[in-house]
């Protein structure tokens, strides 16, 4: 079995991604930055829902599926990367969106092609991007 390959929170990412592909437009980025440029907001801000409720029940829903993304951060990264699900649900939540939105943006020819070249993110990109995140 591949990584994300089905996890319920891969086609949740893919969405989130598609919609701040166009909010970026215009935008230049490392292709290996890409995910954190577009998820930048909510990295900064460190919620994604701005509710911790929400981000509870959102948990709650993908609870196993956040193991498979949980599991791959400690590898990649330390377990001490990881936001403690009970006292910031909502920061844990941002936490894995971005290793899922690296993932997925890493398995785009596209990005993978000029991961270490700068992405100007106009409507020819965004497109080409597009189309392949949902290959992914």
């Amino acid at each position: 079995m591949r990584y994300l390959e089905y996890n319920s929170l891969k086609d949740f990412v893919k969405d989130i991604l598609i919609e701040e592909l166009e909010n970026y437009k215009d935008t230049t980025s490392y292709g290996c930055d890409l995910s954190y440029t577009l998820l930048e907001g909510y990295n900064i801000d460190g919620v994604y829902f701005y509710n911790n409720y929400k981000a509870i029940d959102f948990i709650k829903k993908h609870f196993e599926d956040f193991g498979e993304v949980v599991e791959e951060i400690t590898f990649q990264l330390g377990s001490e990367n990881i936001p403690n699900i009970f006292d910031e649900p909502d920061s844990f939540c941002v936490v894995c969106f971005i290793e899922i939105a690296s993932y997925l943006l890493s398995q785009c020819k596209y990005v993978d092609d000029n991961w270490n070249n700068k992405i100007t993110l106009n409507d020819r990109t965004i497109k080409i991007i597009n189309q392949e995140l949902e290959e992914v």
